[in-house]
């Protein structure tokens, strides 16, 4: 007696081709949401904030991911912190300390 699967050998090679067609669409919104998330910790307005933020994000994925594996709950801790303790950025700040 022959077991019958749902699916055969054949329909299951395409599976890796089509994730391939998906990956750049996740792709582009993992960068717009990142490309945001620099923006609101180095702070809008200004020139330095997103570059601030852009550098701060790069240097905690590269630092913290030589630790854990658990990089992006660190990084989300960050913005969390970030965004309830200095709404306007991390210059925002800076600029309400020197006032």
């Amino acid at each position: 007696m022959r077991m019958r699967l749902p699916f055969s050998p054949r329909h299951l090679a395409l599976v890796p081709i089509s994730a391939l067609m998906l990956l750049p669409l996740v792709w582009m919104f993992v960068t717009s949401v990142e490309t945001l998330l620099m923006v609101a910790l180095g702070g809008s307005g200004t020139l330095i904030g997103p570059a601030l933020g852009a550098g701060v994000i790069v240097f905690l994925k590269n630092f913290v991911s030589v630790y854990t594996k658990r990089w992006l709950l660190i990084l989300g801790g960050v913005y969390i912190g970030v965004i309830l303790f200095a709404p306007s950025g991390i210059v925002g700040a800076l600029r309400g300390r020197r006032r």
